[in-house]
């Protein structure tokens, strides 16, 4: 009984890390109002797509900027256009991959969670294509992505990714499985201690 007791202890500990790491998490989304594991893939043999940039549990109300980088690993899509939520005055500094974007118009977290940017790509095949997401060059917060709050632009937080992966790292995918959060794997185990 102890010994459960001290293992439940330590996965809680080992939660709160996980659900700190998940705090301003920033991912791809193929879907700009339901944020799940499946909408992390999309199957698409050709046409065109829209990939969602969307922050998840921000702590601020809303932001006034974003930073990240996408990359593709597999045959590569090609962009054909990148934007952002409409009204929201979005302007990249950046590149269509390489996003230092900043709102004229910020856009309001609901729930925590906020569309970012729109990228559409062109997909050409039925290969698995990995998106991956990560920091900017040159990046506001060394090796991570970033919001920024929409009242105090100086006010801004590094991200991790809603995959919970290593930065840079896979946020979803096409033609693929999608991706599996951490968190739900973390509550598993708790939950199994019990049983």
């Amino acid at each position: 009984m102890i010994r459960r007791l001290i293992s439940a202890m330590a996965m809680v500990m080992l939660l709160a890390g996980v659900a700190t790491a998940q705090g301003n998490g920033m991912g791809v989304f193929f879907s700009d109002i339901e944020f799940t594991d499946e909408t992390s893939n999309i199957d698409a043999t050709s046409g065109t797509v829209d990939l969602y940039i969307v922050v998840l549990d921000c702590e601020f109300a809303s932001v006034s900027q974003y930073e990240c980088s996408l990359s593709f690993t597999g045959p590569a899509p090609t962009v054909t256009n990148v934007d952002g939520p409409a009204g929201a005055g979005w302007t990249n500094f950046g590149s269509d991959l390489n996003h230092q974007v900043m709102f004229l118009n910020p856009p309001v977290t609901v729930e925590g969670a906020a569309v970012l940017g729109i990228v559409t790509i062109s997909v050409d095949s039925p290969s698995l294509v990995e998106v991956n997401l990560g920091p900017p060059v040159p990046a506001t917060v060394p090796e991570r992505p970033m919001v920024a709050n929409g009242v105090d632009p100086d006010d801004y937080v590094g991200c991790g990714l809603t995959s919970g992966a290593d930065i840079p790292g896979v946020v979803a995918t096409v033609n693929g499985s999608g991706i599996t959060a951490t968190e739900s794997l973390a509550w598993t185990a708790i939950r199994n201690l019990f049983e």
